[in-house]
């Protein structure tokens, strides 16, 4: 069950895409799915990623962006693809 009203998430994926250009887009979306792939299951996921996605775009967030981008290339990697969750 997801937390955010469909409004909010319409807003955020704004925010997200006005940001951010493609191959950025791509970078803050491996990024996310990184930060939540070990979250339990009964968190919402979908909402974390999002709120992931949002601040790695953030001003505040390209830091942090920098940061785990290596890390999360090998976690990529070590699970053969480009960190779809899905996989686990």
């Amino acid at each position: 069950m997801s937390f955010l009203n469909k409004e909010v998430k319409e807003q955020l994926n704004k925010y997200v895409d006005g940001r951010n250009n493609a191959e950025r887009l791509g970078i803050v979306e491996l990024v996310a799915q990184f930060v939540v792939h070990d979250l339990p299951t009964e968190q919402n996921k979908e909402d974390a990623l999002l709120y992931s996605k949002y601040y790695l775009s953030t001003d505040r967030g390209k830091e942090d962006l920098r940061e785990l981008y290596l890390p999360a290339l090998s976690w990529a990697e070590e699970r053969g693809g480009e960190g779809d969750d899905d996989e686990s």
